[in-house]
This record gives structure tokens, C-alpha cells and sequence, in this order.
């Protein structure tokens, strides 16, 4: 995606913007409610069982789709209010 940017024509598919927007969405979020962006950055990438059954992945992976993101968000709000 990088590399596109730079390009002369460098413009990214209706897709790629929206999962861009998504993955800031998610960092933003994160950033705000660990107050350091070394800390979000830590977590965001660190494997965790957000799904039970299912094997871990980190926040940033699953919220390369939109319900992923949702999920991650989701989780990010209620810790932010202290539920767990």
C-alpha cells in the first residue's frame, strides 16, 4: 500500500481506504484509552482469545474486517468503563 502511495497514480481501491480507515479507527481508539501510543501499539499487537474456541489473534488482525474492528471496539469501550 505504501509503495502505491507513491506512485504517480497512487491512488487505493474503495476497499483498501476503508480498511485503512478502519485499522486508524481501532489505533485511535486504543491510543486514547491506554494514553501512550507504545502501549496501544503493544496490545493492538499481542494475541489474545477474543472468540471462544477459536485460536488467539491480535486486536489488529481481527480488525482488518469491519466485524473484527467492531469487535476490538467493542472490547476497547467496555474496558474503558471497566467492565471486563
Amino acid at each position: 500500500m505504501r509503495r502505491r502511495l507513491q506512485s504517480p497514480n497512487g491512488r487505493l481501491t474503495e476497499a483498501e481506504s476503508e480498511r485503512l480507515i478502519r485499522l486508524a479507527r481501532v489505533y485511535a481508539e486504543a491510543s486514547e484509552l491506554f494514553g501512550e501510543k507504545a502501549a496501544a501499539e503493544s496490545w493492538l499487537m499481542t494475541p489474545q482469545d477474543f472468540v471462544p474456541g477459536e485460536k488467539a489473534v491480535s486486536p489488529m488482525q481481527l480488525a482488518t474486517r469491519e466485524s473484527g474492528a467492531r469487535l476490538v471496539e467493542s472490547y476497547l469501550r467496555r474496558t474503558s468503563h471497566g467492565f471486563f
